[in-house]
């Protein structure tokens, strides 16, 4: 059986100019049998194409915060360091996702990204945005569960995930504030926060392409990094929707389903 190739955006480090990635991302595909492929960040609009035509699915990884530019704000002194490099070639990509009818999975950022190209907003910063008693943004040590997510039964997360109550951890200071139309939210915190969302209209949810992405999620969550739970609980602490990214070398994953 051919194995699936999935394109990887790249991360950016502004202060070195210095394109790299976490093992992680590349770890849960490879883990689920595709075979990752990073994007590089610099590249024209038709070699761009040209890569893409080459890979069954884009995986847009964590990073810098969206530009609040892209959903018509302009940036608060919360919000965090932006790349108007990746801005400008995940939209781009997303968009080549549509178009194609291709898989894109999206990872803290990732959800980011799709919720304001597709015409929603964020919370420049929950701290100072949401009023809620969840710590989104947690503190050390990160290997373990801060706050539930109830996640909808008739969703393709579900059938991935097989549960509609899980205990994550969590390190992201934005989030969907305002869904973009063509999204549907399928997963949430109790104060009422998007934690996943999906394009239910895609025709690739209902093909077997979403096996690599779903067996990158189960597969890295489960056995890259798993959380323990209390002692006495045998069950695996997942953070909500996305593969696994490794953030100051702890797990940390949030993401979208497109």
């Amino acid at each position: 059986m051919t194995q699936m190739v999935i394109g990887v955006t790249p991360l950016y480090d502004v202060q070195r100019d210095s394109v790299w990635m976490i093992p992680g991302y590349l770890d849960g595909i490879t883990q689920a049998d595709g075979i990752p492929v990073i994007f590089p960040l610099d590249c024209g609009p038709k070699q761009l194409h040209q890569l893409f035509d080459m890979v069954d699915g884009v995986l847009f990884t964590g990073g810098q915060d969206v530009d609040p530019a892209l959903y018509g704000e302009q940036r608060r002194e919360t919000c965090g360091e932006i790349c108007q490099k990746r801005d400008i070639m995940e939209r781009e990509l997303l968009q080549m996702c549509r178009i194609h009818q291709k898989p894109a999975f999206g990872i803290c950022r990732g959800i980011q990204l799709f919720n304001a190209a597709l015409g929603g907003t964020l919370y420049q910063d929950l701290e100072h945005e949401l009023t809620s008693e969840i710590r989104h943004h947690m503190a050390p040590p990160y290997n373990r569960a801060v706050h539930c997510v109830q996640i909808d039964g008739d969703s393709l997360l579900y059938r991935i995930v097989g549960e509609q109550n899980i205990a994550v951890n969590s390190y992201h200071h934005q989030g969907v504030r305002e869904l973009a139309p063509t999204l549907t939210a399928c997963a949430w915190s109790a104060d009422g926060l998007i934690e996943a969302v999906e394009d239910r209209r895609q025709p690739w949810r209902r093909s077997g392409i979403r096996s690599c992405f779903g067996g990158a999620m189960k597969t890295a969550a489960s056995c890259s990094a798993p959380l323990s739970m209390p002692a006495g609980r045998a069950e695996t602490a997942w953070d909500i929707s996305g593969a696994v990214i490794y953030y100051n070398q702890q797990i940390c994953w949030e993401g979208l389903l497109i």
